[in-house]
């Protein structure tokens, strides 16, 4: 008997999940995301950590990350089009009027560091 091998389906809620953590490990830890009230925050960065992890490991479009998580795509375009460096400022807090996708900047900044420790 012949066995067919299929590609494995990457786990991108894994990945997510890795983003998710390590934007929060960068705020600080969940303790801080409760004392500076940012929870509302969670899940407009767990949806732009599945946009990111889609986009890089997946390599999937906007049209096809829109379909796949049933959000509009001027949303996914708002999270990969954010700028990580623009959001470090705002989170330290060097520049007050920056107007962001925080998110989306958020977790590219994970990404990116994702990405340099496993090179």
């Amino acid at each position: 008997m012949v066995e067919v091998l299929r590609p494995q389906e990457e786990n991108y809620d894994e990945l997510a999940l890795q983003l998710f953590s390590e934007v929060i490990k960068e705020l600080g830890g969940p303790k801080k995301m409760i004392q500076y009230k940012q929870l509302t925050w969670l899940p407009s960065l767990m949806e732009a950590c599945y946009v990111i992890a889609l986009h890089e490991k997946g390599k999937k479009t906007a049209d096809e990350i829109a379909s796949l998580l049933g959000i509009t795509k001027e949303t996914v375009k708002r999270i990969l089009s954010a700028d990580p460096e623009a959001v470090r400022k705002k989170i330290e807090g060097e520049e007050k009027d920056i107007s962001v996708h925080t998110a989306g900047g958020l977790a590219k900044l994970a990404w990116e560091k994702r990405k340099s420790q496993r090179l």
